[in-house]
């Protein structure tokens, strides 16, 4: 994915950083501008725009408005999360109701899909140089076979050395 932003959604990016909904402004000033982890607005992200967006925890954060749950709403996220989950960026939709009602279990919610991003993405490693924004996850096999390489040696040598 070209992360770099794209000249002709830019403009459209910072104006929605100036308009942002009264749900988008709450989630915002009273939560993820100060977490940990730092987030960034309305985020251009290829041919999208992210709501908001965690790029050491490779998510995205979309508040739901009511257009979201009509077809053509359903359909359009539905792309643009499989365009977003190619490039390993998980896609998190909250609806704006649960922003303004239930504000407290939405930042419990955010809170723990960026530590289990964050926890996921320690078990990547890059394929090569460069390689940050696409990864694969060591099986359990191949975490088995690193395992046993290092242990039989050293298991050996403190068997044979404690004779």
């Amino acid at each position: 994915m070209d992360r770099k932003h794209n000249s002709k959604i830019v403009p459209f990016a910072k104006e929605l950083r100036k308009n942002m909904t009264k749900e988008e402004r709450h989630l915002w000033y009273d939560f993820l501008r100060s977490y940990s982890a730092k987030f960034t607005r309305q985020k251009v992200l290829g041919k999208y725009i992210a709501d908001f967006y965690c790029a050491k925890a490779n998510l995205v954060i979309e508040l739901d408005g009511s257009q979201h749950y009509e077809d053509e709403g359903l359909v359009n996220d539905e792309k643009r999360t499989e365009y977003l989950e190619q490039y390993g960026i998980k896609v998190v939709r909250i609806s704006n109701l649960d922003v303004l009602k239930n504000f407290e279990g939405v930042c419990m919610y955010i809170d723990n899909a960026v530590k289990q991003s964050l926890s996921q993405l320690r078990w990547q490693l890059p394929l090569h140089k460069g390689a940050f924004e696409r990864r694969t996850v060591m099986n359990f096999t191949t975490w088995f076979v690193i395992a046993i390489a290092i242990i039989v040696p050293v298991a050996t040598y403190v068997f044979h050395n404690n004779k």
